[in-house]
């Protein structure tokens, strides 16, 4: 009565004003005879209630977790959160798979056959099953057991990529290793074949069984770039073509200027760099070109089929070449005009060109032949000789054909006055002549200085110096006489 009817109906050692235990207030059975108390609650115990509902994890009674209990093992609860539980049955984790996605079924409150055994989710929650894989299409996928493109099974289709794993359906697959696609790498718009299988265009994208491709670079195909049409190795990309017929530059030999080849035009022989049309081939031989060999800039002719000249070049044909040495023409050199040799190889007269030491008498003294050293004052007229002693400067005769002036010195007796005793106006220094060393005399006699005139007598002295006549022996004499030797008015002219 005192305890209120509460004293544990199991020990009997314990009640419910006892403070000792923790007891049941249902039926006040003390926690160590009902074995579990709800620790929520404590109005229910193993022995009092259904036990299928107390949760073991948290000690919790299903009228306090909800009946939430795991069906399965009892440890947990909706009220624990030690472990994902099922919303529909209460089933936990561990004892079910419970779809991680929605959490409102398992396998234990639904057909076990739509759970996929990789992610656990449930058939509502997966996006495909796969019967051949028994898993979700998204596992099947990650697992590389479907095409990533169209998730088709692998078992389904005829074959896939190695590489990317993309089907036949969803890419051209190569025919010959099956690693590479047209969604991971570069294959044949014809045949499939992939570029680590056979060398692909880049312009057309055919490979090199569907179209021949250049052998060299491996990049562009006959169809889209111009290939040598003898080695097949060298295309307009790679090398250097013949603009013509396509011949690449290690099968013939091209000229420089133009790119056109030995089988389009006519190269120099020599050389084999430039073309008849580009360049001045030698018409003789066709051996020799403007870059290479020196040619007559008139014909063309080499120096290897004419002589050139060395100065101009041109050859006999173009220019008269010295008959001798064959090395200088007409218009480079001196030729003689009677033979056509050069001044290089004989001395040739300088004044009429028509003689030489070859083909006539040419003077070594003074380089005239006979005729125009006569002319030209540079040879006796009498003998012929040249003046290699003294001579007539009047009568220009060699003093071996004539007797000179032995007071003079410069006149033959024939020409000279000087012993005839005849005084010339104008001749003061008694030479023979008329010029400006007789206007010196003047002018120095003029301003008081030595000169021949003061050992004249007075008679002489006039008749020579005083040019003008008007009794006086001055400058304007001396005038006179500069002009009457530069050919201009003078008295003496008169």
């Amino acid at each position: 009565d005192c305890n209120g009817n509460t004293t544990c109906p199991g020990c009997r050692e314990t009640c419910g004003e006892c403070e000792s235990k923790n007891f049941c207030s249902e039926c006040f059975y003390c926690e160590d005879c009902g074995e579990m108390i709800c620790t929520e609650c404590g109005k229910a115990c193993f022995n009092c209630s259904d036990d299928s509902e107390f949760c073991i994890g948290c000690g919790r009674c299903g009228d306090c977790n909800g009946n939430t209990t795991c069906p399965g093992c009892r440890e947990t609860c909706g009220e624990c959160e030690s472990q994902d539980y099922c919303g529909n049955c209460f089933s936990c984790a561990g004892c079910e798979t419970v779809c991680p996605e929605c959490g409102e079924t398992c396998t234990g409150c639904s057909d076990e056959a739509t759970f996929c055994a990789d992610c656990g989710r449930c058939g509502e929650c997966m996006d495909g099953w796969c019967d051949d894989c028994e898993m979700c299409i998204a596992c099947a996928i990650a697992e590389g057991w479907h095409c990533p493109g169209c998730d088709e099974c692998y078992e389904q289709v005829a074959n896939y990529c190695d590489n990317c794993g993309n089907c036949d359906n969803c890419a051209v697959i190569c025919p010959n290793c099956e690693s590479t696609c047209s969604e991971c790498g570069t294959v044949c718009y014809d045949c499939g074949t992939c570029e680590s299988c056979a060398m692909i265009c880049e312009s057309c994208g055919l490979c090199e069984n569907c179209v021949d491709i250049c052998g060299g670079c491996g990049l562009r195909c006959v169809d889209c770039a111009v290939v040598c049409p003898d080695c097949g190795s060298t295309c307009s990309e790679c090398g250097v073509l013949c603009p013509d017929c396509g011949t690449c530059e290690d099968c013939a030999k091209m000229c420089l200027d133009c790119g056109l080849c030995e089988n389009c035009v006519t190269l120099c022989g020599g050389c084999e760099e430039y073309c008849a049309d580009c360049v001045t081939v030698c018409d003789s031989c066709g051996d020799h070109c403007s870059e290479c060999s020196t040619l007559c800039p008139d014909c063309g002719i080499c120096s290897d089929c004419a002589d050139l000249c060395l100065d101009c070049d041109r050859c006999g044909d173009c220019a008269t070449l010295c008959q001798n040495c064959h090395e200088y023409c007409s218009d480079c050199a001196i030729l003689c005009e009677g033979c056509d040799t050069c001044e290089n190889c004989a001395t040739v007269c300088m004044e009429c060109y028509q003689y030489c030491s070859d083909c006539g008498t040419i003077c070594e003294e003074c380089g005239y032949c006979a005729e125009c050293a006569v002319l030209k004052g540079k040879h006796c007229p009498e003998c012929r000789e040249c003046y290699t002693h003294a001579y007539c400067v009047n009568c220009k005769k060699c003093n071996f054909c004539v007797e000179l002036c032995e007071v003079c010195e410069e006149l033959c007796e024939e020409c000279c006055l000087c012993n005839a005793g005849v005084v010339i106006i104008g001749d003061v220094n008694k030479d023979g002549k008329i010029n400006a060393l007789d206007a010196t005399q003047i002018l120095r006699y003029a301003n008081n200085k030595s000169s021949v005139i003061a050992s004249m007598s007075d008679e002489e002295a006039k008749g020579r110096a005083d040019v003008n006549g008007d009794g006086k022996i001055n400058a304007l004499d001396a005038t006179q006489i500069l002009r009457y030797a530069n050919n201009k008015s003078s008295v003496l002219k008169k």
